[in-house]
């Protein structure tokens, strides 16, 4: 099977990785350089080439998940900045 951006999107959020597969569209460099780094790819992966990295070693997804945990933290930390900034006003 041929995976496009929708396709690994997909994957990602069937392997439990909602945060992931949701910035995961065309464009979403920042994202995509996130998962290739943590998977040891190379920046220019295609998304085959990440379905098949997370596909041969559950320790990818282990890595994927410590990931999006960073993400979520981040996320998080991000959004309480703003009611923060919000409320100061």
């Amino acid at each position: 099977m041929s995976f496009d951006w929708k396709s690994l999107g997909g994957l990602l959020a069937k392997q439990g990785l909602p945060i992931l597969a949701n910035a995961i569209i065309p464009g979403s460099g920042t994202v995509v350089a996130l998962i290739t780094n943590a998977l040891g790819l190379s920046h220019d992966a295609s998304p085959q080439d990440i379905a098949t990295a997370i596909n041969s070693n559950p320790d990818n997804i282990v890595k994927l998940k410590e990931l999006q945990i960073s993400m979520r933290k981040l996320l998080y930390r991000f959004l309480l900045l703003l009611k923060l900034q919000r409320f100061k006003q």
